[in-house]
């Protein structure tokens, strides 16, 4: 691509109103939405896979430190209707 780190962020920023890791934690949070909704006894490690994750335990940090909440929850939440 050719641009620096700082200069991508800088325009994507400028451009989107977020930045890029803003739009990536907002992008896989929907995808997991969706995941939740579509295949509601996928296990965790399987859902974290596909919404490009490591494994489950990366999928409960990324929850933890971007929403403050956890897997169980949300998955509660999705499957009663709450959310």
């Amino acid at each position: 691509m050719g641009y620096s780190r700082c200069y991508f962020s800088t325009s994507f920023a400028e451009h989107f109103d977020e930045t890029p890791h803003e739009c990536l934690s907002r992008v896989r949070y929907t995808r997991l939405h969706k995941v939740i909704l579509s295949y509601p006894h996928k296990t965790s490690r399987a859902i974290a896979v596909e919404i490009g994750l490591k494994d489950d335990q990366a999928l409960y940090k990324f929850l933890n430190r971007h929403f403050d909440t956890n897997f169980t929850e949300i998955r509660k939440k999705l499957l009663n209707g709450e959310q």
